[in-house]
C-alpha cells in the first residue's frame, strides 16, 4: 500500500491526458467568456480589445514558458510589429500579473488533476499550468470570433467536430475589461496590417529602384501612422470607412511628428485626442497637398498588397482626395510658379549683394548677419541653392544633395550630372540627366566653388545641409535653414515656394518656344508618348544651353566676388566618394 501511494505521488499526466485537460479547459473558457460578454453588448469594442490583449499575454507566456520581464528591447520589437497601442494593451495585462494577479488559478488546475485521478503538488501543477497557455490563448481569440458571428479557429475547437456546445462550468476569473479606445482586428484574418505591408513594399520597391529611399520612408511612416490611429487592422479587412476615418484623424495632426519614433508616436495619439475634443477647430492642419500625397501613398500600399495575393475589400481612394476651392485642378495649376518679381527680391538680399561677415553654419547670429548689408559674399548653400534652382530648373533635392564629383568642369560645355550618388537617390529614372552650367553660374564663381569643395574633400557640395535624422532630406534642411527665412525677410508672396521656381523655369522656356521634348530633357520629365520616350535622342548640351538662354537674367547686376567658403565643422573631412551610379 505504501508503494502504491509513492507511485501515485510521483505519477504525472501523459501527453494524451494533458491534451484532454487542454480541450476541457478551452471548452469551459470559451463558454464562460461568451456568456460574460453577451451580458454587456454595449462594450463589444472593449471586450474585443481585452480578448486580444489577454490572448497576446498567454501567447507570450507560451513562448517564454511563463511570465518573464518585459524588456525595452522586446517592447521596441513588438511596437514595430504591432504598433504602440497594442503593446500598451499587453503591458496592462503584464502589469496586473506583476502585481500578483494569477490568471490560471491553482484551484482550477487542481480540479482538473483530481478529475484525472492525480494528487496535485507544485511539480505537477507547473506542468499542467504550462500546458494551459495555448487553450487560454485560443479561448480568448475564439470568443472574439464567436461574438462577431464567425466560426472558431482554434485547433482545440476543430479536434472534435461533433463535440457539444461549450459549457459554462467553473473557469478562471473573468478577464478585466481594460479601458481602451480602439477596437481590435479579428484574428480570423491572418493578413498583415498596413504597417507590415508598408515595410515589405518599401523593401521591394526600393530594391527594384521604383521608389527612392525618401519615398520608401514616407510610405513606411504612412503605414505606421495608419496602424497607430486605426489599430492593427489586417489589410484584407480594411474598409472604405476605415480609410475615411483615418483621413479624418490625419487632419487633426497639426505638428511635424514622426510615427516611426515611439516617443513622437505617443505625442501623435495625444494630439489627435486633444484636437478631437475641440470638434476639429484647429489651426495649422496638413495642406491639401499633404493630404493628397498620403491618399496616393495609401493607394500604392493597398495596390501592392493586392498584387501580393491578399483579398481586398472594394473601396476607392479617389474620393478621399481634396482640391482647392472644392474643385478639381489641372496638374499645371497644382503648384503656382514663383514670380519673377519674387525672384528679383531674393537676389536683391544682402546674401547676394553683400552681407555682414560670418562663418557660415546654422546659428541665429549667423542668420542675422546674412540679412544685414555689408561687404562679405559668402558662398555656401544660402547663396548657391537659389541660383542653381533658378538657372538649372532642378528639383530642390536634386540640387541640395549634389557633390563635387557630379560636376564635369573641363568639358567644352561644363555640365552637372543629376543622378544617384552617395547622398541620395533621384525621383525617377527620367530624372537622370546632364545639364549645362548657365553662363551666369560660371560668371558668379560656381566652378571655383566646386573646385574648393573638391579640394577640401567634402562629401556634399553643401555639407551644412546634411540631414540630422532618417526622416529629413538635404532639401528639407535647406527649406528650414534658408528658404523659410528668405521668404519672410525678403517680403516674398505668401505662395512663393522653392518648388515654384522650377515651375517658373518651365514657363519661361515654354514662352521661348522650346519644344516639349526639349523641356522634358531639361527638367527630367517622362515623355508624353512612346515616340517621345523611345525615338527622341537626348538633347545635346549645346542645344540645352541655348534653350536655357530664354530665362530672364535676374542677376546681371550682381558682382562676382572673391570666393569665401566657410569651413564646415560638422565632421572631419572625408575622401569624396564616387557616385553609386551615373552617366
Amino acid at each position: 500500500m505504501l508503494e502504491k501511494k509513492i507511485r501515485a505521488a510521483d505519477a504525472r499526466p501523459t501527453e494524451s491526458e494533458i491534451r484532454a485537460m487542454a480541450r476541457q479547459a478551452y471548452d469551459e473558457l470559451v463558454g464562460r467568456y461568451c456568456e460574460q460578454q453577451r451580458c454587456s453588448p454595449q462594450l463589444s469594442d472593449t471586450h474585443s480589445v481585452a480578448n486580444r490583449a489577454f490572448g497576446d499575454y498567454y501567447q507570450r507566456c507560451f513562448e517564454h514558458g511563463g511570465d518573464a520581464p518585459f524588456t525595452g528591447a522586446e517592447r521596441e520589437v513588438l511596437a514595430r510589429k504591432w504598433g504602440l497601442k497594442r503593446v500598451q494593451e499587453l503591458e496592462q495585462v503584464i502589469a496586473l500579473a506583476e502585481k500578483g494577479h494569477v490568471f490560471i488559478k491553482p484551484r482550477f488546475v487542481d480540479a482538473r488533476l483530481r478529475e484525472m485521478g492525480f494528487e496535485p503538488h507544485d511539480g505537477i501543477r507547473r506542468q499542467v499550468t504550462a500546458a494551459m497557455y495555448e487553450p487560454y490563448r485560443d479561448a480568448c481569440w475564439d470568443a472574439d470570433l464567436i461574438m462577431r458571428g464567425l466560426p472558431a479557429q482554434s485547433r482545440f475547437a476543430a479536434d472534435e467536430a461533433t463535440r457539444s456546445a461549450p459549457s459554462a462550468q467553473s473557469s478562471p476569473e473573468p478577464m478585466p475589461a481594460e479601458a481602451v479606445a480602439e477596437p481590435a482586428a479579428s484574428p480570423v484574418d491572418t493578413s498583415p496590417d498596413l504597417y507590415e505591408i508598408s515595410i515589405r513594399a518599401a523593401a521591394a520597391k526600393e530594391g527594384d529602384g521604383v521608389w527612392s529611399a525618401k519615398t520608401a520612408r514616407q510610405r513606411m511612416s504612412l503605414g505606421r501612422l495608419f496602424t497607430l490611429l486605426m489599430g492593427e487592422i489586417p489589410v484584407s479587412s480594411i474598409t472604405q470607412r476605415d480609410l475615411a476615418t483615418f483621413m479624418t484623424k490625419r487632419r487633426l495632426i497639426n505638428q511635424k511628428l514622426s510615427p516611426l519614433c515611439d516617443k513622437e508616436a505617443q505625442m501623435i495619439l495625444d494630439l489627435v485626442a486633444k484636437n478631437e475634443a475641440m470638434s476639429g477647430k484647429i489651426d495649422g492642419g496638413p495642406s491639401s497637398t499633404t493630404i493628397n500625397r498620403d491618399v496616393t501613398g495609401l493607394n500604392r500600399l493597398l495596390d501592392w498588397a493586392e498584387g501580393q495575393g491578399y483579398a481586398m475589400n472594394n473601396f476607392t481612394t479617389d474620393k478621399l482626395r481634396v482640391s482647392k476651392n472644392g474643385r478639381s485642378r489641372r496638374a499645371r495649376d497644382e503648384r503656382a510658379p514663383t514670380s519673377e518679381e519674387d525672384m528679383r527680391k531674393v537676389f536683391a538680399l544682402p546674401t547676394f549683394t553683400g552681407s555682414q561677415p560670418h562663418g557660415g553654419g546654422k546659428g541665429q547670429a549667423t542668420l542675422n548677419r546674412r540679412f544685414k548689408a555689408g561687404k562679405a559674399i559668402i558662398h555656401d548653400f544660402f547663396y548657391w541653392v537659389p541660383l542653381l534652382v533658378y538657372y538649372l530648373g532642378c528639383r530642390r533635392e536634386e540640387i541640395c544633395k549634389l557633390c563635387a564629383c557630379d560636376f564635369v568642369l573641363n568639358a567644352p560645355v561644363p555640365f552637372v550630372r543629376i543622378r544617384k550618388n552617395h547622398n541620395g537617390d533621384i525621383k525617377t529614372a527620367a530624372s537622370a540627366r546632364s545639364l549645362p552650367l548657365h553662363p551666369e553660374l560660371i560668371r558668379l564663381g560656381l566652378i571655383d566653388y566646386v573646385r574648393e569643395i573638391e579640394k577640401r574633400r567634402y562629401k556634399a557640395l553643401f555639407p551644412e545641409l546634411r540631414p540630422t535624422n532618417d526622416v529629413e532630406s538635404f532639401g528639407d534642411q535647406f527649406y528650414d535653414l534658408a528658404w523659410a527665412h528668405i521668404r519672410k525677410r525678403g517680403g516674398l508672396s505668401e505662395g512663393a515656394e522653392i518648388h515654384g521656381v522650377r515651375h517658373s523655369f518651365n514657363v519661361s522656356l515654354k514662352r521661348g518656344r522650346v519644344t516639349k521634348e526639349e523641356r522634358a530633357d531639361l527638367m527630367g520629365h517622362v515623355g508624353e508618348s512612346e515616340t517621345d520616350e523611345r525615338y527622341s535622342e537626348a538633347t545635346q548640351l549645346q542645344i540645352m544651353l541655348e534653350n536655357m538662354m530664354h530665362l530672364p537674367n535676374l542677376t546681371a547686376d550682381l558682382q562676382p566676388a572673391a570666393i569665401e567658403v566657410p569651413v564646415y565643422r560638422g565632421h572631419v573631412p572625408n575622401l569624396r566618394c564616387e557616385p553609386v551610379v551615373g552617366k
